[in-house]
């Protein structure tokens, strides 16, 4: 019996190490971004305004034909090399299937944290370049408080600002939103977006040339004027001189957004979007200065001019798909589930039978114990 005993209370201590075993070695593991991500998330465009670098036409999709615009985006994880994961990412703009916009980028973040790694194996990596805060998801158990994001147009940390819990299908999220005012687009995505840096005189003409205004001299000016004009500001104001025969204008970007993101705490996992994305082109102040004063010259009203700019170039909003959102609360709710079987339920369990087996291996042990002998005195022995 005393080895039956032994056996109980060795295994009871086994299974109680197991279930501490899981919780500091185990469940750390399981912590992680997973390595296996290929996933694909649609988001619903409200509408659409769009210019076409191509050919310089816009692209106008109102509220009541925009449920053929969707934006596609393919998230995978390319590799993991210990704490780090490089990760692609692929965003597609779609009118009736057909690709009006494609960026890609990767990531390389620590897949505990979810932040950006300062060293790793993949520099050089197409679309890969120095980041600052969350990019792609939320860190694993995520608190009630602020946190920093990336935006990727003005390549500059941003404030995403924790806004309450709220229920999607059933599932608590924590609500966070960030937005900014209109700021200069950084030159490299400039030409990730596929934005067009310079105009020429003919191209000035040509985007001039379908903008709708309601004054007549005005109208005449852009349709016959303004590449003129343009061309004696850009001389003037960039000091270019006259043996130069092509001349262009510089162009300026400029980005705004307001975006509402819902997370999943227990996992990070992001579960919708909301966001408004507003892009903008102008061109260098001086530049304008000298051409509302031409246009004054005119007789039109300088102002009129100014007016005309920024020029909206890009502009939509969108949120996640009915699909994609239970998609994301269906990957989330598996890890969370995970998380929880081996964080808590089998450690639990463990626990538990660990500590009833060393219980019940003390009664056996104490019963399987030889009687207290005792010794009388001889005195009492009559």
């Amino acid at each position: 019996m005393r080895r039956i005993s032994y056996v109980m209370i060795l295994t009871g201590v086994v299974l109680i190490i197991a279930g501490v075993a899981l919780i500091t070695v185990i469940v750390p593991d399981l912590a992680v971004f997973p390595d296996d991500v290929d996933v694909v998330r649609e988001f619903d465009v409200e509408y659409l305004t769009l210019l076409n670098p191509e050919t310089l036409e816009f692209i106008e999709i109102g509220p009541e034909e925009a449920d053929t615009v969707i934006i596609q985006r393919h998230v995978m994880v390319e590799e993991v090399d210990g704490d780090g994961t490089l990760i692609f990412e692929g965003q597609t703009l779609l009118h009736d299937d057909q690709p009006l916009q494609h960026v890609e980028f990767r990531y390389a973040l620590d897949r505990r944290e979810l932040t950006p790694l300062e060293d790793h194996p993949w520099e050089g990596a197409p679309g890969l370049w120095e980041r600052e805060g969350f990019v792609i998801g939320w860190e694993i158990g995520v608190e009630k408080r602020d946190y920093t994001g990336w935006n990727e147009d003005t390549r500059t940390p941003v404030d995403l600002v924790y806004a309450g819990e709220e229920q999607i299908n059933g599932v608590t999220a924590y609500k966070f939103t960030s937005s900014r005012d209109p700021e200069p687009i950084h030159p490299d995505q400039v030409e990730v977006l596929g934005l067009i840096p310079e105009l020429t005189m003919e191209e000035v003409g040509q985007l001039a040339s379908q903008l709708d205004v309601d004054d007549p001299m005005m109208g005449m000016i852009l349709r016959t004027a303004l590449p003129g004009l343009m061309e004696a500001a850009v001389r003037e104001t960039q000091n270019i001189p006259d043996d130069v025969e092509e001349v262009t204008v510089p162009v300026q970007f400029t980005y705004d957004y307001d975006g509402q993101y819902w997370v999943e705490p227990t996992t990070g996992a992001l579960l919708n979007t909301v966001k408004y994305e507003h892009r903008a082109a102008t061109f260098p102040p001086e530049i304008l200065e000298h051409l509302a004063s031409s246009a004054g010259n005119l007789g039109v009203d300088s102002e009129m001019i100014t007016d005309l700019l920024p020029l909206t170039v890009s502009e939509f909003r969108y949120t996640g798909t009915p699909e994609s959102i239970s998609g994301a609360i269906a990957d989330a709710q598996e890890s969370k589930d995970q998380l929880t079987l081996f964080g808590t339920i089998v450690p639990i369990v463990l626990a538990a039978f660990g500590g009833a087996l060393i219980l019940a291996g003390v009664l056996v042990y104490l019963r399987a114990a030889p009687p207290l002998m005792t010794q009388t005195n001889a005195n009492d022995r009559r």
